[in-house]
């Protein structure tokens, strides 16, 4: 999948065609917005060391492998977040799935 990805495939097409995960594969991937401790850690570690316009290699979790695709990154100051004032997050990010053993935890293609 990343391979056709890298080659120009559109990322959404092909979550919605091969994703094990029926909820976020139906919506292309998208992930929506999360924070850090959202995810699981691996998936979560590689997701936030991404720039906005990255594609993952494949990422294994306990649910299965993903390709991610970071579509943008926001932090928000301290006075937006008081009082859960934490850490920034990923708002835009897709995943691409294959393997899922149990529900899709991060979601995914």
């Amino acid at each position: 999948m990343r391979k056709k990805i890298q080659a120009g495939a559109d990322f959404a097409e092909l979550a919605r065609q091969e994703s094990d995960d029926a909820g976020s594969g139906a919506n292309g991937g998208d992930l929506g917005s999360f924070r850090r401790g959202q995810m699981v850690p691996t998936f979560e570690q590689a997701a936030f060391a991404m720039q906005p316009g990255d594609l993952s290699e494949p990422v294994k979790t306990p649910f299965g492998y993903h390709v991610i695709k970071v579509e943008a990154k926001e932090s928000k100051s301290f006075d937006e977040v008081r009082p859960g004032a934490g850490a920034p997050h990923a708002p835009r990010a897709g995943t691409e799935d294959r393997g899922g053993t149990a529900e899709e935890g991060p979601g995914g293609f």
